[in-house]
Protein backbone atom coordinates (compact mmCIF):
# COMPACT_ATOMS: atom_id res chain seq x y z
CA UNK A 1 0.00 0.00 0.00
CA UNK A 2 1.52 3.34 -1.01
CA UNK A 3 2.49 5.71 1.82
CA UNK A 4 0.57 8.55 0.15
CA UNK A 5 -2.67 6.56 0.42
CA UNK A 6 -2.06 5.83 4.12
CA UNK A 7 -1.30 9.50 4.82
CA UNK A 8 -4.48 10.64 3.04
CA UNK A 9 -6.49 8.06 4.97
CA UNK A 10 -4.99 9.23 8.25
CA UNK A 11 -5.75 12.85 7.39
CA UNK A 12 -9.35 11.92 6.57
CA UNK A 13 -9.62 10.06 9.90
CA UNK A 14 -8.28 13.07 11.80
CA UNK A 15 -10.69 15.39 9.98
CA UNK A 16 -13.58 13.11 10.83
CA UNK A 17 -12.53 12.92 14.52
CA UNK A 18 -12.27 16.71 14.67
CA UNK A 19 -15.71 17.06 13.08
CA UNK A 20 -17.24 14.59 15.55
CA UNK A 21 -15.60 16.30 18.55
CA UNK A 22 -16.89 19.69 17.44
CA UNK A 23 -20.39 18.27 16.91
CA UNK A 24 -20.46 16.60 20.31
CA UNK A 25 -19.23 19.77 22.01
CA UNK A 26 -21.87 21.88 20.23
CA UNK A 27 -24.64 19.43 21.12
CA UNK A 28 -23.58 19.39 24.78
CA UNK A 29 -23.54 23.20 24.86
CA UNK A 30 -27.00 23.42 23.33
CA UNK A 31 -28.36 20.83 25.76
CA UNK A 32 -26.96 22.82 28.71
CA UNK A 33 -28.47 26.06 27.42
CA UNK A 34 -31.89 24.44 26.96
CA UNK A 35 -31.81 22.98 30.48
CA UNK A 36 -31.00 26.40 31.97
CA UNK A 37 -33.76 28.07 29.94
CA UNK A 38 -36.30 25.44 31.00
CA UNK A 39 -35.50 25.98 34.66
CA UNK A 40 -35.72 29.74 34.22
CA UNK A 41 -39.09 29.46 32.49
CA UNK A 42 -40.63 27.26 35.19
CA UNK A 43 -39.28 29.37 38.06
CA UNK A 44 -40.57 32.57 36.42
CA UNK A 45 -44.00 31.03 35.88
CA UNK A 46 -44.08 29.84 39.50
CA UNK A 47 -43.13 33.35 40.62
CA UNK A 48 -45.84 35.02 38.51
CA UNK A 49 -48.53 32.39 39.20
CA UNK A 50 -47.75 30.93 42.65
CA UNK A 51 -51.14 29.22 43.05
CA UNK A 52 -52.49 28.98 39.50
CA UNK A 53 -51.39 25.68 38.02
CA UNK A 54 -53.67 26.12 35.02
CA UNK A 55 -51.93 29.36 34.05
CA UNK A 56 -48.47 27.81 34.46
CA UNK A 57 -49.46 24.82 32.33
CA UNK A 58 -51.05 27.10 29.73
CA UNK A 59 -47.78 28.98 29.25
CA UNK A 60 -45.79 25.74 29.21
CA UNK A 61 -48.02 24.52 26.38
CA UNK A 62 -47.57 27.88 24.61
CA UNK A 63 -43.81 27.31 24.84
CA UNK A 64 -44.30 24.20 22.73
CA UNK A 65 -44.50 21.41 25.27
CA UNK A 66 -47.19 18.78 24.90
CA UNK A 67 -49.48 17.74 27.74
CA UNK A 68 -47.60 14.44 28.11
CA UNK A 69 -44.25 16.31 28.40
CA UNK A 70 -45.29 18.57 31.28
CA UNK A 71 -44.72 16.07 34.15
CA UNK A 72 -41.18 15.26 32.95
CA UNK A 73 -40.44 18.97 32.51
CA UNK A 74 -41.57 19.70 36.06
CA UNK A 75 -39.54 16.78 37.42
CA UNK A 76 -36.30 17.88 35.80
CA UNK A 77 -36.68 21.58 36.60
CA UNK A 78 -38.27 21.96 40.04
CA UNK A 79 -39.06 18.45 41.25
CA UNK A 80 -41.70 17.52 43.79
CA UNK A 81 -40.93 20.21 46.34
CA UNK A 82 -43.61 21.74 48.57
CA UNK A 83 -43.68 25.07 46.72
CA UNK A 84 -44.31 23.26 43.39
CA UNK A 85 -46.82 20.74 44.73
CA UNK A 86 -49.76 22.68 43.26
CA UNK A 87 -48.38 22.00 39.77
CA UNK A 88 -48.54 18.25 40.31
CA UNK A 89 -52.22 18.11 41.23
CA UNK A 90 -54.00 15.84 38.79
CA UNK A 91 -50.75 14.32 37.52
CA UNK A 92 -49.75 10.71 38.26
CA UNK A 93 -47.64 10.34 41.40
CA UNK A 94 -45.30 7.59 40.18
CA UNK A 95 -44.24 7.43 36.55
CA UNK A 96 -41.43 5.61 34.84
Amino acid sequence: VPKRYLRENRDADIDFENFMNASESRNFSIKSIIERKEKGLIYQLMLFYPTKATEVKKYIRMAGYGEEEIPALLDRTVGRVPKAEYLYKGLPKNRK
